[in-house]
């Protein structure tokens, strides 16, 4: 319910999209860290203020959408963020990819180990900054990281990507020439699910904003080998996968439930295969019968009995929840069951009350759950024949626009039909259908028309995405 200048009321209920009901509670919690971003960046070396800094690629998410839904000081300030790091020593500008983290508040002195998490993680960031501002610096970064993902870490007999490089001050301080002299430092070849399961998801957008299908086809194979070694039905994920094994250990945490479940929905966004969005049901499913908690959040593993259920122990990080109310999210958007969303938004209420006792990365990922269970997804509905030349630039379009909440599904005309909707059987040409949750808004047979109408979307919410405290009715 909207008052008369359209400020959201306290205490009314307010249904931003079927099955999600709030008080206006999750655009507090979203301007509230907004404004605790702006508060704790550090101006003058990037990142934030706090020493050891770490990279809080969770955080520039949110400043990303801040920045494509209000624009204003968050250009300026992502900019300066990507631009000192970069400069810092926390990027290895020798070999590419980011270090650990940095015990110096001008990144200096870094924790000189490689995470395939973290770099996954930045990785993706940047390259949706790339596609925001077209600026060719990001396509350089991304491309670097990417170098050293595959020269490093990829496993080519496991057809999966090692955990990490371990830290050696004594080679990453060397210029590349004299580091070629010296035996590069140990890589930790574990096949970590949930760090392979987020480079999945990096790996589907490296391939379309770069037009590079090597990293398409890299995401494929890496998600096969996670499917037939890690996943087993009813008992979810494994943890890892020790090279040269055959069968994932250490079975049914949370964290790896929930990075696969976006990276299977990930892959039938970029694919249209719909047995990945059938194996994200599966993994939805288990969580949800396993891990609920009384609270509405899910727990760190299974619970076993009715008491641990009451009191929710182990609990899962924010982190995880918010995550994991994410990829509910997409699924809600992906399958049309509200279902998710409702569970979505009982995972966010059931930390709303501690949003002043979370840290600036927790706080960050469950704004971002807030804000797109909040909000109705784009739905973007790509029809054509594969031999059509047009679809592939049109698909391309779609998974690579930038508006959270939105999905990309793409149909041969022959599963269209099946859909029973006259306009997606009527089609001659590949043709994007593009929906504001289940309404229909336009049809796009280009890019550049994608493009256009996505560009009207984001101009029509920045009247009500509010990323201050200020701007919304918060007492």
């Amino acid at each position: 319910m909207r008052g008369k200048k359209g400020t959201l009321q306290r205490e009314k209920t307010v249904e931003k999209q079927k099955g999600v009901k709030e008080t206006e509670t999750f655009a507090d919690l979203i301007g509230y860290v907004a404004d605790r971003i702006k508060e704790e960046y550090d101006w003058q070396y990037g990142g934030f203020k706090s020493v050891p800094k770490f990279l809080m690629p969770e955080t520039l998410e949110l400043m990303q959408a801040a920045l494509v839904y209000q624009g204003g000081s968050w250009d300026e300030l992502m900019e300066h963020a990507f631009h000192s790091m970069y400069q810092g020593e926390i990027y290895d500008k020798e070999e590419g990819g980011f270090f650990r983290y940095s015990t110096e508040k001008d990144w200096s002195k870094p924790r000189f180990e490689k995470m395939l998490k973290e770099n996954s993680q930045m990785l993706y960031v940047i390259l949706n900054y790339y596609k925001i501002t077209g600026d060719e610096f990001y396509a350089k970064i991304s491309r670097e990281i990417l170098s050293y993902l595959e020269k490093n870490l990829y496993l080519s007999s496991e057809q999966a990507w090692a955990a990490s490089q371990h830290a050696s001050e004594g080679y990453y301080t060397l210029p590349l020439q004299e580091r070629k002299e010296k035996e590069p430092p140990i890589v930790d070849t574990t096949v970590y699910v949930g760090s392979n399961a987020f480079l999945v998801r990096s790996l589907f957008l490296a391939a379309a904003v770069l037009l590079e299908p090597r990293w398409f086809d890299l995401a494929v194979s890496t998600l096969k080998t996670l499917e037939e070694n890690c996943y087993r039905p009813g008992k979810g994920m494994s943890h890892y996968l020790l090279e040269g094994e055959k069968s994932g250990q250490l079975w049914g945490l949370l964290e790896n439930q929930v990075a696969m479940g976006r990276a299977l929905s990930a892959a039938f966004q970029y694919t249209g295969k719909d047995n990945y969005l059938e194996t994200a049901r599966q993994l939805a499913k288990y969580c949800l019968e396993n891990f609920t908690v009384y609270d509405g959040s899910l727990s760190h593993s299974p619970l076993d009995s009715e008491e641990e259920m009451k009191d929710g122990f182990p609990l899962a990080s924010v982190v995880e929840n918010a995550y994991c109310a994410r990829w509910f999210v997409e699924m809600a958007a992906l399958t049309g069951e509200d279902a998710y969303l409702e569970k979505a938004a009982d995972i966010i209420h059931a930390f709303l009350d501690r949003k002043r006792e979370l840290d600036l990365v927790e706080g960050a990922s469950l704004a971002l759950a807030a804000l797109e269970a909040r909000e109705p997804a784009v739905v973007i509905d790509v029809v054509g024949k594969p031999e059509d030349d047009a679809l592939l630039p049109l698909h391309n379009a779609a998974v690579t626009a930038f508006i959270p909440p939105k999905v990309v599904r793409l149909y041969s005309p022959q599963k269209a039909a099946a859909l029973e909707d006259k306009e997606y059987k009527s089609i001659k040409q590949a043709t994007a259908f593009i929906k504001l949750g289940k309404r229909q808004l336009e049809l796009a047979d280009s890019p550049e028309e994608v493009e256009e109408i996505i560009q009207n979307l984001l101009q029509e919410r920045r009247a009500h995405v509010l990323f201050t405290v200020k701007e919304s009715s918060h007492i």
